[in-house]
């Protein structure tokens, strides 16, 4: 409890204990906690920094979702420069037990993987998860545990956005960017 604690004085998560530790116990009840997210992760900025680091505190292991070039649309950087953003972060956290898929589609391996526990999602993408949750059911599967992240605000009170980076509103970690 006591590193619970500490852990929720040193960082604002939006969350309120009782939250995180609930989390965290029913994680500490079972053997292992596979926790899951995906996304885009373009323009690699804090709010994707606050699904990891959720995801690496309540996980024994994380696998992260990374869409393809194909599946990403356009003006999104490559890949290889997302994926390595995304690992630089986690070897940062000194996660080791992780993996990291390619996502083809939206839901990615979450409609196979039996051993998949629990599901970090901002509150953008919270409907996509309930749609999952239903297929899983259909398909024999267990729900996932659904843990939802609030979206992490700029320094205007709006959220942070790969989309508002790259339209030079804001940098990574959502300061105001000043034009001209």
């Amino acid at each position: 409890m006591k590193a619970i604690k500490s852990f929720l004085s040193r960082h604002d998560t939006g969350f309120c204990e009782k939250d995180y530790v609930h989390a965290t116990l029913a994680c500490l009840s079972m053997k292992m906690c596979h926790t899951v997210l995906g996304g885009t992760f373009d323009r690699f900025h804090l709010g994707h920094e606050r699904l990891i680091e959720r995801a690496v505190e309540i996980g024994d292991f994380v696998t992260i979702g990374i869409t393809s070039d194909r599946f990403s649309g356009k003006d999104v950087e490559p890949f290889e420069t997302r994926q390595k953003a995304v690992e630089r972060y986690l070897k940062s956290r000194g996660c080791e037990k992780y993996r990291i898929v390619v996502l083809n589609d939206p839901f990615g391996p979450t409609l196979t993987d039996h051993s998949m526990d629990r599901l970090i999602v901002s509150e953008e993408t919270y409907l996509r998860a309930l749609e999952l949750n239903r297929l899983r059911t259909s398909k024999g599967l267990k729900e996932l545990e659904i843990i939802r992240m609030p979206m992490v605000g700029a320094e205007d009170g709006r959220p942070i956005s790969s989309s508002r980076i790259r339209q030079g509103e804001i940098n990574r970690t959502g300061c105001l960017i000043k034009k001209g």
